[in-house]
C-alpha cells in the first residue's frame, strides 16, 4: 500500500511540475511571438476546455469512486456495468455537443476580405476547435476512471501529466514556428486524441477485463450514480463563486488595485495546500478501497495521518508566511505590490483552517460521501462573496481577508462533523490522530522527513 502512495504522490508531482512550468514557460514565448492581443485571446479562448469539463456533470468521478469498491469487493460484472454506463454516457454527450456546434458555426455570417474580418474568423475557427478539444477531453475522465479501479492510478496519472507536457511544448513549438492560434489549437485537438486512444489502449492492456462497449450498459447505473455525481459537478460551481466570487466583491467595494491585494495574498496562502494535495489525492484510491471492505483501522489511519499531515504544513506555513509573507510578495511582484500585515494576518489565520478541513473533504469525495457537503459548500461561497462586500466596505481590503476566516472556520465545522459520522464512529480524533502516529505505515513515510520522524515518537 505504501509504494502505491508514493508512486501516486509522484504521479501527482508529476502533473503539477508540468503544469506549473508549463504556465511560466509558455507565458514569456507566446507573449513575445503573438504578441499581447493575440496572446490575451488566445488565455481567453483557452479556458472553453475548463469549462466543459462539467460537461459530464460529475459522474467520472463519481463512477471511479463506484468501480473501486466494488473490484474491492469482487463485484468486477457490476464494474464493467458502471465503465461501460459511463462510457456511453461520455459518448452521447461527445457526440450531442459535437453535433450542436458544428451546427452553430456552420449557420453563423461569414467573414468579408478586410482583415478584422479574416482575423475575427480565425478566432472563431479556433474558438470551434477548442470546444471540440475540451468535449473530447471528456474521455480522459472514464480512462482515469478505469486505471483507478484497476489499481493502476499512478500509471494513469503518469500518462495525463505526459499528455499536459507534450501539449505545453507544442503550443510553444507552433508559436515559434510563427503559426497562429489556429494552428496550436489543431495541434492540441489532434494530441488530445491521440492521447485519449492511447490511455484507452493502455487500459486494455492492463485490465484487459476492462471492456469498452455499450452492451452492458444501463441506465439505472447512471441514474444511481446522480445525486453523487450532481454533487460532484457543484464543487467548481463552488469554487468559481469563492474564487472569482470574493475577488468581484471587493473589486465593487473598494477598487481594482485592492483585488490585486487580495488575490494576491490569496494565491500565495493557498500554495501550501497544493503540495499537501499531492499526497492527499495519492490517499484517495485505497481510502475507497478500506471503506469498501469495511477495514475500519485503515480508515482510521488514513483520516489521522491526513490531520497530522495538515496540522503540521498549517503551523509551518503559518509561521513561514507570516513572518516573511509581505517580503516574498514584494520579491514576487518586484516590489510593486505592497499589502497591508492586517490582511496578511487575516489570510494566513483563514489559511490554516483552510488546511485543516479540505483534504479531509477529499476523503468523503473518495466514498461517494460529497452530497454531505458540496451544498454547504456552494452556500458558504456565496455567503463569502456576500460578506467580502460587507466587509470590506466596513474595514477595507482586510474585511476580505476576515470574510474568509468566516468561510473556512464554517466548512471546518461541517467537514470535522461529516468526518466522525462516515469514518469515526469508534474513535475519537485525538484517538484516532494516536492511531496514525503509532502506525508503522506512518512511521516508514516519516523516515524521509526528518521533521515529521521526531514529531510521531
Amino acid at each position: 500500500m505504501l509504494q502505491k502512495i508514493i508512486k501516486g504522490v509522484a504521479a501527482n508531482a508529476l502533473v503539477f511540475v508540468v503544469s506549473f512550468l508549463g504556465q511560466i514557460a509558455l507565458l514569456p514565448i507566446l507573449a513575445s511571438t503573438w504578441g499581447l492581443e493575440t496572446y490575451g485571446m488566445w488565455i481567453l479562448i483557452s479556458t472553453v476546455p475548463a469549462y466543459l469539463a462539467l460537461g459530464d456533470f460529475g459522474f467520472a468521478t463519481a463512477a471511479g469512486n463506484d468501480m473501486t469498491a466494488k473490484m474491492e469487493q469482487d463485484d468486477q460484472k457490476g464494474t464493467i456495468e458502471v465503465f461501460q454506463s459511463i462510457f456511453l454516457l461520455t459518448t452521447l454527450v461527445v457526440v450531442c455537443v459535437g453535433l450542436f456546434i458544428v451546427f452553430i458555426f456552420a449557420n453563423l455570417p461569414s467573414a468579408d476580405a478586410s482583415p478584422t474580418s479574416i482575423w475575427a474568423e480565425q478566432n472563431k475557427m479556433t474558438l470551434q476547435l477548442m470546444i471540440l478539444y475540451g468535449v473530447l477531453a471528456l474521455g480522459g475522465g472514464v480512462a482515469q476512471a478505469g486505471f483507478r479501479c484497476s489499481n493502476q492510478y499512478p500509471f494513469g496519472t503518469t500518462l495525463l501529466g505526459v499528455t499536459m507536457f507534450i501539449e505545453a511544448l507544442s503550443t510553444g513549438c507552433v508559436a515559434l514556428m510563427g503559426g497562429g492560434l489556429y494552428v496550436a489549437s489543431m495541434a492540441l485537438l489532434i494530441l488530445r486524441s491521440l492521447s485519449i486512444a492511447m490511455q484507452f489502449l493502455c487500459l486494455r492492456r492492463v485490465a484487459p477485463w476492462l471492456t469498452l462497449g455499450f452492451e452492458k450498459a444501463s441506465f439505472l447505473q447512471i441514474k444511481r450514480l446522480a445525486p453523487s455525481a450532481f454533487a460532484v459537478a457543484l464543487l467548481p460551481l463552488g469554487q468559481a463563486m469563492f474564487l472569482q466570487g470574493t475577488a468581484v466583491a471587493v473589486g465593487i467595494a473598494l477598487s481594482p488595485a485592492a483585488v490585486v491585494l487580495f488575490t494576491t495574498v490569496r494565491t500565495l496562502t493557498r500554495t501550501p495546500l497544493q503540495f499537501i494535495n499531492l499526497i492527499n489525492h495519492a490517499l484517495l484510491p485505497e481510502v475507497t478501497k478500506a471503506k469498501a471492505r469495511g477495514d475500519k483501522d485503515q480508515q482510521s489511519l488514513f483520516v489521522g495521518g491526513s490531520i497530522l499531515l495538515s496540522l503540521l504544513a498549517a503551523a509551518g506555513a503559518f509561521l513561514v508566511l507570516l513572518l516573511a509573507g509581505q517580503d516574498i510578495i514584494k520579491l514576487w511582484s518586484n516590489h510593486k505590490v505592497d499589502v497591508p500585515f492586517s490582511l496578511l494576518a487575516a489570510m494566513c489565520c483563514s489559511m490554516v483552517f483552510n488546511i485543516t478541513w479540505y483534504p479531509l473533504s477529499n476523503l468523503l469525495l473518495s466514498i461517494n460521501k460529497q452530497d454531505s457537503y458540496t451544498y454547504h459548500f456552494l452556500g458558504a461561497a456565496v455567503g463569502a462573496a456576500a460578506l467580502a462586500y460587507l466587509f470590506s466596505l466596513a474595514v477595507g481590503v482586510t474585511g476580505a481577508g476576515l470574510a474568509l476566516i468566516v468561510f473556512d472556520l464554517y466548512m471546518f465545522a461541517v467537514i470535522h462533523k461529516k468526518i466522525g459520522l462516515f469514518f469515526l464512529r469508534e474513535r475519537s480524533y485525538s484517538a484516532t490522530v494516536r492511531f496514525a502516529m503509532q502506525s508503522g505505515s506512518v512511521r516508514k513515510l516519516a523516515n524521509a522527513f526528518p521533521l515529521l520522524k521526531r514529531f510521531c515518537r
